[in-house]
Order: C-alpha cells, then structure tokens, then sequence
C-alpha cells in the first residue's frame, strides 16, 4: 500500500471516530424532576436518546421546579419519553389524580436546540448540562439548561431562532425539547407502579404449575403482571404421597379453562374496593389464582400501610370486595369455580418432572 493511501485511510478514520464522538456525545449527567402547580409523585418517569441511553425522572414525591435532583447516568439527544405520575392533594398528601405519558421526541429539533444553548454564551461553560423534566397537571415539559447563574452574557446571533428562553421559575436559560400532554384518569394505571398487579399462583403443598397461558385485555400473553385476566388455560399437579421416596412420587392432575365474564364490571369492582376499602396507603397490588385441589379463585388484592398502625378494612355491603382465607386478606374474587381433575397427564401437557 502507498504511502499516499496510507494516510489517506488514516484520514478517513480519523473522521470517522471524530463523527462517532459526535453522534454519542453525552449532554446531561444531572436530572431534575419538578411540578409548576404544586405536589406530585413522580413515580417512574425516563428519556431515551438516539442511541439507547435512558435518564430516569423518578424520584417520588416533588413541589416546585426544578425539584428534586439528582446525579442520572448520561443522556444524549432525547427522542423518547414516558411514565406516570400523580397529582397529590396537599391537604391530605393523598393521590387523586393520575397521569401517563408515552411520546416520541424530535430528536433532531432537540439536538439543534441543545446545541444552541451549548453555544450561546459568551463567557460561560460547563461540561455537561441537566435535564429537566416538570409536570403542570397533565401536561409534561423536558428542558436542557447549562444552569447558568453569573455571567450569561450570550453571544452575537446565539439563537436567531429564539429557542433560548427562561425556565419556569426565570432564573436562568433553558431550552424546551419537549411540551406534551399525557393521558389522564382518576384511578392509577394498571400495571404501573401504583397499581402493579403481579401475577401469582398460590399452590397446595407439593403441588406445581404444569402449564399456563393468561391472556390480557391487549390481547397479549400476560408474564409477570396481567390488567385483567380475561381468559385463562391452567393446569398444574400435586404429588398424592409425598411422604415417600421423591422417585416414586405419583400425581393428581388438574386443569381449567375460563373466559372472564364482562371484564368492565370486574374492574369497577376493582376500584370501588381501592376506593372504599382502606383508610391507608395502597402499596403492591396482585392478581392470584389460587389452586388447591380441584378448588380455582382469581383474585385482586392490595396489600395497604399505615405508619406505627395497620391499615383497617371497611366492609362492602355490596360484597364487591370480602376476606379470602386462602390469602389472610380482603380482595375482589373475579373467579370462583372447579377445576377437571384426572390421574394421569392431560392431553398436550407435560408430566411433572
């Protein structure tokens, strides 16, 4: 190879790793999660860059902007956010309504404004700037500030596209990258983290799950949490001798199919018992079918919390919520029936190992 190629290949790839610094340059390492009007729990909030870097904007109850703060890994140019969060009454802290957010980011906008403010001032640098994410009721805002505070005299011609404005509170410059309006509701999002609904199965002794397919209201398979069970395919076994020898084991075998009745009516039943159920904190929320023998429940339970007292339980006299034994807790019962039973392996179903 000549001597000429040589440094011409050098070249390219001298350029081409100055570009590759370009395209994964980090702007933000700080994160700042705050509200315009008020208390909030911001519950689990991210960013997502070009390149799959994620910020996280989760950091519970805030008031005021910029808010809480905190050191967040490093974001690049933004191109997609989404999460939750819960406007809180501040009389009695409690949530009362309930926000989600699942948005693209013009990612390319983003990146000329962050270059821009990066640009801007005469006299002021900073390695890296914060991301901003506040919170006004639904609507949900993300700002890039180098939080410039002395001398932020900018630059002759800086932003001829007047991207460069005050933050919420006018005390120092700010880019807007994203101005959005979430989804609103007045009970938590299933599936969020106020309103989990872990899946679970609650077995007899020397019993395990054989099989099982839990379909959701999206039409998807549901894995480690379910919104609503609305059809069910589950079989599972017990050992009938476990007092002998492991290897010689046998087995009863049960299964059941069931398509959830109107799915609406069952999840009214769900909120009426968040609602009136409890005079404390709702905590993790779960979805358990509890099997023992040929005996099948599907319940939804919340476990609740109060400091230095337990949580009492109002009764339903419309009987939407009750105490389940199976669980020692009061929780809404969406199915209760019998499952088929046989001594031997169900068609299509493994034998337990």
């Amino acid at each position: 190879m000549s001597k000429s190629m040589s440094l011409l290949l050098a070249s390219l790839m001298l350029i081409a790793c100055s570009d590759e610094q370009e395209v994964y340059k980090t702007h933000a390492r700080l994160a700042n999660a705050g509200s315009i009007d008020g208390p909030y729990g911001i519950i689990d909030v991210y960013a997502t860059d070009t390149f799959g870097g994620r910020m996280g904007f989760g950091f519970g109850a805030v008031n005021g902007f910029p808010g809480a703060s905190a050191a967040a890994g490093g974001l690049g140019v933004p191109h997609f956010i989404a999460g939750h969060w819960v406007k809180q009454n501040p009389d009695t802290m409690r949530n009362s309504v309930y926000y989600r957010i699942s948005s693209p980011i013009d990612s390319e906008l983003a990146k000329k404004k962050i270059e821009t403010l990066e640009n801007y001032y005469e006299n002021y640098s900073t390695r890296w700037g914060t991301m901003q994410f506040a919170v006004d009721g639904p609507k949900a805002m993300l700002f890039f500030t180098l939080n410039c505070f002395d001398d932020c005299t900018p630059r002759k011609n800086a932003d001829p596209n007047g991207w460069v404005i005050k933050d919420p509170l006018s005390l120092t410059d700010v880019v807007l990258l994203f101005d959005g309006l979430g989804e609103t509701s007045p009970s938590p999002y299933p599936k969020s983290r106020l309103d989990t609904r872990f899946l679970y199965y609650e077995l007899a002794e020397y019993s395990g799950i054989d099989f099982s397919e839990i379909r959701d209201v999206d039409g998807q398979i549901a894995e480690s949490a379910v919104e609503m069970p609305v059809h069910s395919k589950v079989a599972w076994s017990e050992a009938i001798n476990p007092d002998d020898d492991l290897k010689h084991w046998k087995y009863r075998y049960y299964k059941f199919e069931h398509s959830m009745d109107d799915p609406d009516a069952q999840e009214a039943k769900i909120q009426a018992y968040r609602q009136g159920a409890f005079d404390g904190y709702l905590k993790q929320t779960y979805m358990q079918f509890l099997l023992e023998g040929d005996n099948v429940k599907i319940t939804y339970s919340v476990s609740c919390y109060l400091p230095m007292t337990q949580c009492t339980v109002t009764e339903d006299p419309q009987k939407r919520w009750e105490y389940i034994p199976e669980i020692d807790r009061y929780g809404v019962v969406l199915f209760s029936g019998k499952a088929d039973m046989s001594d031997k392996p169900f068609d299509g179903i493994p034998a337990p190992q």
